[in-house]
């Protein structure tokens, strides 16, 4: 099976997606899995892993939701807040699914700090112990504390 690894969905809407400035007008569409599913078939690609592109849980449902509903979307790269209290019963949910397969943070917006946080690494340890997946998204800027961080 040929699988595209990094795919986004979204319905667009500039509040939403604010990232999206003029330089990037194509990107202001709606792309869905309908529109997907031509691009594989003549690509010969099977189906893709769907990544968040917004930082919520609402988008983490959506996207599970395209995923149990076409054929075309393998699985999903989520959000969810790795500074949650809650973080541990929603990984007991989600990780249940199996089109689940792993969390990113865009953590380019941040400052470097904001990965070195307490409840940030207590959150990471966390998701070694429910063996979930984590893709860093960071600029250069990011890579001292992206060392430090995995010593910890």
């Amino acid at each position: 099976m040929k699988i595209d690894a990094h795919q986004h969905f979204w319905n667009y809407s500039a509040e939403e997606y604010d990232w999206i400035d003029d330089d990037m007008a194509i990107l202001k569409n709606d792309f869905l899995p309908q529109h997907l599913e031509v691009e594989l078939r003549k690509s010969g690609i099977d189906a893709a892993i769907a990544v968040q592109a917004r930082c919520t849980v609402e988008e983490t449902e959506w996207l599970l939701k395209l995923a149990d509903e076409n054929e075309s979307v393998a699985g999903v790269v989520a959000w969810l807040d790795l500074k949650s209290d809650g973080l541990e019963e929603q990984l007991k949910r989600y990780t249940d699914n199996p089109h689940f397969l792993g969390l990113r943070e865009i953590l380019q917006g941040q400052e470097p700090e904001f990965m070195l946080e307490e409840k940030f690494v207590d959150c990471l340890k966390l998701l070694a112990k429910y063996d979930v997946a984590y893709d860093i998204l960071v600029f250069p800027k990011h890579l001292t504390a992206v060392r430090e961080l995995l010593t910890k």
